[in-house]
């Protein structure tokens, strides 16, 4: 196999196996509790590139949770980035936890969020804000297995990701991508009666 650079794509010296590694953003320190990101990916470059895409995705959705949050986002895209950061934290994302440690731990971490909400008076949470109320529940009970309903957006995304290196003819592509965004509300509209015109 040819060397292929990729940025955070390192030999280890030492072990001779290929790690990713990267530099945790200031932003996110607090919030996974690290300073670097690393993992071992293979022992040869070409098995750690073949598990490089699926490890740098998980990494860019905590880059963006500390950026930009999960409030306003797609519930696919929520639960994307919630189960990252679950998996940065050792943690199952599909369920309370592997064990008894593990849940007790995130029960904690969940009423930190939520316990400035709590009115003194009637003990119930009061304005419990999006970001908190989401991310206490995914530490209580994990992110769903099942897809969430794909929105427009999602949909969207999904064609820009799997047509973005065909893009020879950015005129043409266009084109389709507005033929086809036309064809898809052409078709909610037929099929969805609540959407259908007077």
């Amino acid at each position: 196999m040819r060397n292929v650079t990729v940025k955070y794509l390192r030999k280890n010296d030492r072990t001779g196996s290929f790690e990713y590694r990267r530099r945790v953003p200031k932003s996110l320190e607090e919030l996974v509790k690290k300073r670097e990101f690393l993992k071992v990916l293979g022992k040869t470059q070409s098995e750690a590139v073949m598990r490089y895409g699926a490890e740098h995705e998980k990494i860019e959705h905590l880059v963006s949770l500390a950026k930009f949050g999960v409030t306003g986002l797609s519930p696919v895209e929520q639960s994307k980035k919630l189960a990252a950061l679950l998996e940065s934290w050792d943690a199952d994302p599909h369920s309370a936890g592997r064990d008894d440690n593990e849940r007790t731990w995130r029960g904690e971490a969940a009423a930190q969020l939520v316990d400035k909400y709590q009115d003194p008076t009637s003990g119930e949470y009061v304005g419990v804000l999006g970001e908190d109320g989401l991310l206490a529940s995914a530490l209580l009970g994990g992110v769903s297995k099942e897809t969430p309903q794909v929105t427009v957006t999602d949909a969207f995304a999904a064609y820009l990701e799997e047509n973005a290196l065909k893009m020879s003819d950015p005129r043409g592509e266009c084109f389709w991508a507005r033929l086809t965004l036309e064809t898809a509300l052409k078709w909610i509209y037929r099929t969805d009666p609540a959407l259908r015109r007077t």
